[in-house]
Formats: structure tokens, sequence, C-alpha cells
């Protein structure tokens, strides 16, 4: 092999090596940039999208409605306060577009479950949520 190969083999893997590490910083800077987002301010449910989300028997006991508010601490924790008075709170993780709350079943002790979320909007002042596990539907809040 003559040196021109090996060089424009090298010239070539080492372009490869710096695209991967560019597309995973700005990864990063986009889930941070969500975080800082999300740790800004209480955010206040304005919009459900779907009726399922508001009816308590197909939510384990804690339904989604409109004017229930919502809070993320910078430290990994959330709390979710209902229009009824009952109070949600877990950990909370963001991957890529997807925001995970990790919490304790309401019907049951000891038992955890998580709900998934897919990212649509995240902007100051407007956040759009897609809720992935079941039932289902969009949430606005603001």
């Amino acid at each position: 092999m003559t040196k021109f190969p090996k060089v424009l083999l090298i010239v070539c893997l080492a372009l490869l090596t710096l695209s991967f590490i560019s597309i995973d910083h700005v990864e990063n800077n986009r889930v941070e940039k969500v975080k800082g987002i999300l740790t800004s301010q209480k955010w206040t449910v304005v919009e459900v999208k779907r009726n399922k989300l508001t009816k308590e028997n197909k939510m384990d006991g804690f339904r989604i409605e409109v004017g229930n508010v919502l809070s993320f601490n910078i430290d990994g924790k959330f709390g979710f306060k209902n229009n009824d008075y009952k109070y949600q709170a877990g950990k909370w993780v963001v991957n890529n577009k997807e925001l995970v709350l990790v919490h304790d079943a309401l019907t049951t002790e000891s038992r955890i479950e998580s709900t998934t979320y897919k990212i649509v909007k995240a902007k100051k002042g407007q956040l759009l949520l897609k809720r992935l596990t079941s039932p289902k539907g969009k949430i606005v809040l603001k």
C-alpha cells in the first residue's frame, strides 16, 4: 500500500469520528436546553386533547385535566397537583425527545410506575406533550 491511500483512510476515519462527536454534542445541548425550559416555571395544564385522560378510572385514580399544576425541580424530582387535591411526586428524566416520569402507583403500595411523554414542543412559556403510555393523548401546558 502506498502512503496516499493510508493517509486518505486515516483522514476519513478522523472525519467520521468528529461527526459522531458533534452529533452527540448537539444532542446533549438539546437535552440541556429542554431541562432548562422544564425547570424554569410551574406548568399549568391549559388543554387536554383526549377525554380518556380526564376520566379517573382510565387514569388509575389520577386524571389529567385543565388546571392541574406540574413542576420540575433541577434535582430530577417532579410534583403534579390535581384539581381533586391529589398529589403525585417522583423522579423525571429527559432522554432525547422523551420525558419519563417515574412515580409510585396511586392504587397500591410499593409499586413503581413510569409514564412516558414525547416532547413535541418545548419553548419558554409553552410545552406540548404527547402521552405515549396508555391511555394516549396530547397535553398543552403553559
